[in-house]
């Protein structure tokens, strides 16, 4: 779970962005942050070229998919 202190500067990130005030639940919180990490680590790439790393990495990406898809029932 994440601190009050990440969840407001969350809160505060989204009503800049929205140019709104936006009331989240943890739950939409703790999804962003699954998404941000997925993105984050497509866009990084395994650490290198090899076939292995490549397949720890996408494991690692399907095993963030499920908690989202879990997160999003559960709501």
């Amino acid at each position: 779970m994440s601190t009050t202190a990440e969840i407001n500067a969350y809160l505060n990130w989204r009503t800049e962005r929205e140019g709104k005030t936006v009331d989240v639940s943890p739950e939409a919180y703790e999804r962003h942050q699954i998404v941000k990490f997925v993105l984050d680590a497509i866009r990084e790439g395994p650490d290198d070229n090899t076939l292995t790393e490549f397949n720890a990495s996408w494991a690692e990406l399907d095993k963030l998919v499920d908690e989202l898809d879990e997160l999003e029932k559960e709501n």
